[in-house]
This record gives C-alpha cells, structure tokens and sequence, in this order.
C-alpha cells in the first residue's frame, strides 16, 4: 500500500523551518549529556554512561519564533575523530565544553576549536565571496564552562574563560546544568547566534559576534529583530522615491531661461 501525503500536509511541511542542529563537543566527564538532557527533559542525570553519539531532539521558542534543535552529543573519547568530524560537519552551531574543575578540559578546547573551522573550512558553501567564506569557517560557537555551582574544586577561573572566548571569537557562558534557566538560556543565545550568522553570510555583514556580545549582552534579548534594526540602512534605499522622467523634465523646464 502507497500512504500519499494530503495537500495539506504537504504545505505545512513546506512552511515548517529547517531543524536546527547544535552540536556539544568537549572531553568526557564535562557534563554535555547533562546539557541535553536538562534542555530536552528538564533533569539532571548525576551517571550517565559515555556514548559513541547520542542525538536529543528538542523544540524552543526564541524571540517569538519556534525552533526545531537537534543537539548532537558524543562520548567525548578522542579517538572517534571520524564520527566527531561527521557532527561538525552536520552542525549549524556549536557548544564547545569544558568543566571549571578540569583544567586538562579547559586546555582541549583550542584544539577542538581548530577542528570546527577545519571540518568547516572544506564544506564551505558554493557562491561565497572570500570575505563570507572565511567568516563560515568559524561558524557560530559558544565556549560554555560547565560545574559552576562547584566553587571549592574551580580550577579554571571566569576570567580565563572569557579570555578565550576572545581570543577564538566565540561567546561564553559559565553554567550548571542542574539549573535548567542556565541550559536554556546557553541554546537560546546559540540559536541567536545561528540565526544572525545566517543574516550576516547572506546580507554580507561581518561585524563580530563577539565584540557585539561583549559590549552589551542585553543586545541578544531582541535577536534578529534588534539586528535587523541596527542594520536597516542596508535596506533604506527601499524606501527612496523613484525619480521618474517627468520629474527630471519638470525640473529642467522650471529653470529661468539664460537667453
């Protein structure tokens, strides 16, 4: 038997956006299956067995918009280079983690970080000018240190964080993920930020993330809008009049004869 999609179906599948896909990288032991667990099922798992790849599916709203999220989550076992290269290449945004109590962890994360941007470097899309190609690369990463509510075993301070983030040109967060206000408000940023990436690739506008998130982090409490916003001369010449011939000709004609 052939099961035929209605008409209706059909157009909501049309209109229902892309899922977006995040992916967690980072050593095991960092707490990235607690992140997704607390996201999609609002719990804490204090054991959680390591997994080759495990993928959650979770759905959130973000400046009034739905999002679909797929959040990728491997064992963090280094040796699975290949799997990992396959989430990074699947993904559209990244959280990259370490633990506050694990300096070994905090030091994995440059390279991890030079792994997105070399996965992502040989998937750039095709029709990208130089400058909207090197800015793929990157992609959209927030660093996220995990175990804050540990203060007394902190071996990785706040501020050697954020000066990471910097130097990579990622955001930051510091979070537990036994409070699930924290999970959420780490993949609502990230979905900002995948959505602004978006913006900036197709409307070619490549002013830093970072320096935007830095300067004034109330600024991604209005999303794409509040960027639209700050963008809008890129559209202003929209709102120009016409100029007609008749306009030109009436202008001309006005004009006190010379003779």
């Amino acid at each position: 038997m052939i099961l035929r999609a209605s008409k209706s179906q059909n157009l909501l599948r049309k209109r229902r956006p892309k899922c977006l896909t995040i992916t967690l990288l980072g050593d095991s032991g960092v707490g990235k299956s607690c992140i997704a667990l607390q996201a999609c099922c609002s719990q804490f798992v204090k054991s959680y067995d390591p997994t080759i790849e495990e993928s959650f599916t979770h759905t959130i709203v973000v400046d009034d918009q739905r999002h679909d999220l797929e959040l990728l989550d491997g064992s963090g076992i280094r040796e699975y280079y290949t799997l990992q290269d396959e989430r990074v290449r699947r993904a559209d945004g990244y959280l990259i983690v370490y633990s506050i109590t694990s300096r070994s962890s905090f030091d994995y994360m440059t390279a991890l970080h030079a792994q997105v941007r070399s996965v992502r470097e040989c998937h750039i899309p095709v029709g990208l000018d130089k400058e909207a190609a090197e800015h793929w690369k990157t992609g959209p990463i927030m660093l996220v240190g995990t175990k804050n509510d540990l203060e007394s075993d902190r071996k990785v301070s706040n501020h050697e964080g954020h000066v990471l983030a910097r130097r990579l040109g990622c955001q930051f967060a510091e979070i537990t993920a036994k409070d699930h206000d924290q999970v959420s408000t780490v993949l609502s940023d990230t979905v900002r930020m995948v959505v602004n990436f978006r913006l900036k690739v197709s409307l070619g506008n490549f002013a830093s993330e970072t320096e935007q998130h830095y300067s004034s982090k109330a600024a991604h409490t209005g999303g794409c809008r509040n960027w639209a916003r700050k963008h809008m001369n890129v559209f202003s010449f929209l709102k120009r009049p016409p100029r007609t011939a008749k306009t030109s000709a009436a202008s001309i004609d006005s004009k006190p004869s010379s003779s």
